[in-house]
């Protein structure tokens, strides 16, 4: 797929860079798992940290059921960082972007999404009551009953550490093969930023397309749908 070009900057993060320094994770291991739906191909991506021992591997079962592990180099990733920005990340209900009319009439282009979600175009200028900016209010999503199918491509991702002695565990799943479920948003926007800051789990197939800027497209439908849900 060709990624968009235009442009998302994220300006609210909870957090600051000697909040960062003045925190310490003796231990972590973050790693996604992804399961190709019916065949036996498997694969996994972690990074770990245990007892000061550093390591990042790719496990994998091809299609032909033969096991791989792979070492692989860090390109300068400082991984402890990321999961501080992700502690911080979790924690907020809020997330505002910076964002130009390009992605607003790119919303307004994608027919599909619309129908889905029962959205025009007048609802689409409304929620960009100031054009620049994107609010994304966690507190705002709405439950939704959601079906899954047994095959498809699931993953599962779990990021446990611990920091200044607390244990901390996040865990959630899903299908690469269909747009972010409701109930994994809260999870998905906080690793999407960061994934556009340092593509982690890189090389695991179709995350690319996951934490893609089509696929917030698609969700920032949804709070539109939602926020016109709440006015009638």
């Amino acid at each position: 797929m060709k990624y968009l070009k235009y442009l998302f900057l994220f300006i609210i993060l909870g957090f600051g860079l000697q909040t960062l320094k003045s925190q310490i994770i003796s231990y972590y291991e973050m790693y996604m798992t992804v399961g190709y739906w019916p065949s036996c191909h498997r694969q996994l991506e972690i990074y770990k940290k245990d007892n000061g021992n550093i390591t990042h591997e790719l496990h994998e079962r091809n299609v032909k059921c033969k096991k791989n592990i792979i070492s692989l180099n860090d390109t300068g990733i400082i991984i402890e960082d990321l999961i501080l920005k992700l502690d911080s990340l979790f924690n907020l209900d809020e997330f505002i972007f910076t964002v130009n009319q390009t992605f607003i009439d790119t919303l307004k282009s994608r027919v599909k999404y619309k129908e889905v979600y029962r959205i025009s175009n007048e609802d689409i200028d409304n929620f960009f009551s100031r054009t620049d900016t994107l609010i994304l209010k966690i507190s705002d999503i709405q439950e939704e009953e959601e079906y899954r199918t047994d095959d498809g491509i699931d993953y599962y991702i779990k990021i446990e550490y611990k920091k200044n002695n607390q244990d901390i565990i996040i865990e959630f799943g899903g299908d690469l093969e269909i747009f972010v479920q409701t109930s994994n948003i809260k999870n998905w926007i906080p690793l999407y930023l960061i994934y556009k800051e340092h593509k982690i789990f890189k090389n695991l197939e179709f995350v690319d397309e996951y934490f893609s800027d089509k696929n917030l497209e698609n969700i920032v439908c949804r709070f539109i749908s939602w926020g016109k849900e709440k006015r009638q």
